[in-house]
């Protein structure tokens, strides 16, 4: 009864849940690619902040994190990463289009895209998103983010898709 159902007009529904994921062992080096544009402000702007705090929370101290898109950061440790994004933050966003900012990533470790994915050219974010050569996985923040390009570049690149919206559990959605 907890996991499936029937409906009086006859539609069952069924849960499935996958095992849990194995905890990691080893450093995590990653690429997190951050959209700062105009159209992440507002509600997107109140999630990805605190979302980008809560994936910084989660590593350990022998992780290392560059940042790419508004802004452009070396691979640091967390801590020092999470001071320099802070000042950043305080200041207007550079500019951001996601199809050159992939198209520009040269690297085998994986990529965490947090974006609403509104952008101008679906395909080209896509066609660049394969050239990467890396999974990208994708955290869609704000009230609409463009579903269809955010979940269409993750499986097309071997990367996951997660959706973060105010009042979800930012350090679960982390980990």
């Amino acid at each position: 009864p907890e996991t499936a159902w029937v409906e009086d007009d006859g539609y069952a529904a069924v849960v499935v849940e996958g095992p849990a994921g194995k905890p990691r062992t080893g450093a995590l080096h990653a690429l997190l690619v951050l959209d700062r544009s105009a159209t992440t402000r507002g509600d997107g702007d109140t999630v990805e902040h605190p979302l980008v705090h809560a994936l910084l929370d989660a590593m350990t101290p022998a992780d290392q994190l560059a940042v790419a898109g508004s802004d452009v950061i070396e691979a640091s440790a967390g801590a020092d990463l999470r001071r320099m994004l802070d000042e950043r933050w305080s200041r207007p966003p550079g500019a951001f289009d996601l199809a050159r900012v992939l198209a520009g990533v040269h690297t085998k470790d994986p990529i965490v895209l947090v974006t609403d994915g509104l952008v101008a050219d679906d395909a080209a974010v896509l066609a660049a998103g394969k050239r990467a050569a890396a999974p990208i996985h994708v955290i869609g923040i704000g009230p609409a983010p463009n579903r269809g390009l955010l979940v269409r570049l993750a499986a097309e690149t071997g990367g996951t898709v997660r959706f973060a919206v105010p009042g979800d559990s930012l350090p679960a959605l982390a980990r």
